[in-house]
């Protein structure tokens, strides 16, 4: 995920196939619905912007496999 912290857009690259991304806020709802699959090297931009500062949750499914990463929207 890059840039982290960002002003709301931000890219999300994986080496393997991105199958779907979930972002949550600090109280568990989910903001940002799930994508369409990503080839792998290719990045999915994701535009936060209407939101409120503050921390979010990157959810990332690839696969089996499940990624989450910290994001701060300055």
């Amino acid at each position: 995920i890059s840039p982290n912290p960002s002003t709301g857009i931000f890219t999300v690259t994986s080496e393997e196939e991105i199958t779907a991304i979930e972002i949550y806020n600090v109280l568990g709802e989910k903001i940002y619905p799930t994508l369409s699959p990503s080839p792998k090297g290719e990045g999915s931009v994701i535009d936060l912007s209407s939101q409120p500062k503050g921390i979010y949750f990157v959810k990332v499914l690839s696969g089996d496999k499940v990624y989450s990463q910290k994001i701060i929207i300055e």
